[in-house]
């Protein structure tokens, strides 16, 4: 539900690069400081995301994202009411022309919308003051299970920030969990397996070639890479 709302309100309000990133990141147990200065660092990252992530060229201040970090958490709580109550859901659909209206729609109930709510209060005001919880990283499924709500409010962080970085940046090698979750990019290196390919009779230099056990050489390296190793084996 609380995943729903977010994508209602950012589809409805576009919103900065910096300004969805900090808010992730505040859901995510840390700092005002640690949550600027992260979607700051990766603001390029979310610019496949349009027209929902705004372009990250302009700069915000502090006072600027903190403004809006607070606005759009009031826009992520309004969006619950359209998966709560009919007059909200048949407003919002007003802006699509082809919307028709239709029995048997189902609505999330009005205290699961409540507490979806406040998750996000605490983004709603004084969002500089917010401090980080001491945790390891990882989800407490335990806690989760039993509706504690920094727990869902930390996972929802969680999925939002993958969400956002993990296409990117999976584009440009693989992504490794840190210890202590920072999402950080890697490229370890691939392993290779050395055969032998027999030659025709014809040859008089037998040439080795090197065959990525993953297929994904390209013909014509793997020639050049035979070539430059037949004087190795002689």
């Amino acid at each position: 539900v609380a995943i729903s709302a977010f994508n209602m309100a950012l589809f409805s309000n576009p919103q900065h690069a910096v300004v969805v990133l900090t808010f992730a990141s505040l859901l995510y147990s840390r700092t005002w400081e640690e949550s600027v200065n992260f979607a700051r660092e990766r603001a390029l990252d979310t610019r496949i995301y349009v027209p929902e992530i705004l372009d990250a060229s302009n700069y915000l201040s502090d006072n600027e994202i903190a403004d809006r970090v607070s606005q759009f958490s009031e826009q992520v709580k309004n969006a619950v009411n359209i998966l709560t109550n009919k007059d909200c859901l048949f407003h919002a659909m007003t802006r699509f022309p082809g919307f028709f209206s239709c029995s048997g729609v189902v609505f999330v109930s009005q205290k699961m919308g409540q507490y979806v709510k406040n998750i996000f209060n605490i983004l709603t005001r004084d969002v500089e003051t917010i401090k980080a919880k001491e945790r390891s990283g990882g989800i407490d499924y335990h806690l989760l299970k039993d509706g504690n709500i920094c727990e869902n409010r930390f996972v929802l962080g969680k999925i939002i920030l993958r969400t956002l970085l993990y296409r990117n940046t999976a584009e440009r090698g693989s992504i490794k969990a840190e210890e202590d979750d920072k999402m950080q990019v890697t490229n370890p290196p691939q392993k290779s397996v050395i055969k032998e390919i027999p030659q025709h009779s014809d040859k008089n230099v037998n040439e080795k070639r090197i065959l990525k056990d993953n297929n994904h050489v390209k013909p014509n390296k793997v020639h050049e890479n035979a070539s430059a190793l037949s004087s190795l084996f002689k």
